[in-house]
């Protein structure tokens, strides 16, 4: 199985279990064919308060974060009166502490 497919399945998973949201197919699927016609731009990457390493590296990073970021949107908004995500305190805190333990084990 790959990566991706990995991740489709326990997406679906968590989505099937989920008790007070859903998904709508109908839309979801409205939204994949209206981005599919649109062209993309790669967004900006924001190298100080990002971890930038190998495809590998950057992609782990990148997932992780934004799990942090979606999981804990309550304690963001708490903690020190703002939102953390648009502050970069969690991005910056998050890459030092991604960056300290992917060279500790390589």
């Amino acid at each position: 199985m790959s990566l991706c497919d990995g991740v489709r399945r326990a997406a679906a998973e968590v989505s099937r279990r989920a008790r007070f949201v859903h998904i709508d197919a109908a839309r979801l699927e409205a939204l994949a064919a209206r981005l599919a016609k649109e062209s993309t731009q790669t967004p900006d990457y924001d190298i100080e308060h990002h971890h930038r390493g190998s495809p590998a590296s950057t992609l782990a990073f990148s997932l992780t974060l934004d799990s942090i970021n979606f999981g804990s949107v309550p304690l963001r908004r708490n903690l020190l009166g703002r939102d953390l995500y648009s502050t970069k305190i969690l991005h910056t805190a998050f890459a030092t502490r991604y960056e300290t333990q992917t060279a500790s084990t390589g």
